[in-house]
């Protein structure tokens, strides 16, 4: 059970890594992402792959289960 939990997390952590762009990746937009509301039922779907896929200045953004693109949070540091 233990090394099931050990697994399982690393898997997670490996995903997060490879999905999640750094900061200092090419073609990143200043700001954070909003916090996702709670409760939100939609259906996944990806619209968008890099912060350059989203106009002016929105950046993409994992809401839930889907990436969208989305007004920066200018209140989050």
């Amino acid at each position: 059970m233990k090394s099931a939990c050990l697994l399982l997390l690393l898997a997670g952590s490996l995903t997060l890594w490879t999905v999640v762009p750094s900061a200092s990746a090419k073609g990143v937009k200043p700001g954070r992402c909003p916090l996702s509301p709670p409760a939100i039922v939609e259906p996944c779907v990806t619209k968008c792959k890099s912060d350059m896929d989203c106009p002016g200045d929105q950046k993409c953004c994992n809401i839930m289960c889907s990436w969208r693109c989305a007004n920066p949070d200018k209140g989050r540091p």
